[in-house]
């Protein structure tokens, strides 16, 4: 898609914000392994869609990481709210 640039920037602050906000979801689930890994795998993707020093790197290599990124949230997604539905 030839979207504007100014679409991308959201886009990251958009990103970061919701990967940031699952890593400290996960780091209140700290002591098992599982969480422990999201809460790193989170930090990582916050890194790299981050707005203020933004990496720039070639379409083939963002189109894995996407994907990547959007199957762990739906993972994240899961694992939370079933951590929060037994907690009730």
């Amino acid at each position: 898609l030839d979207l504007p640039y100014f679409y991308y920037e959201i886009l990251r602050v958009v990103a970061c914000a919701a990967f940031s906000w699952l890593a400290f979801l996960n780091y209140l689930f700290e002591g098992e392994r599982l969480y422990e890994a999201l809460f790193i795998a989170n930090l990582i993707l916050a890194f790299l869609f981050n707005p203020f020093v933004p990496f720039y790197l070639h379409k083939e290599i963002w189109i894995p990481i996407d994907i990547a990124s959007a199957a762990l949230v739906f993972v994240n997604g899961f694992i939370i709210s079933r951590k929060l539905s037994s907690e009730i």
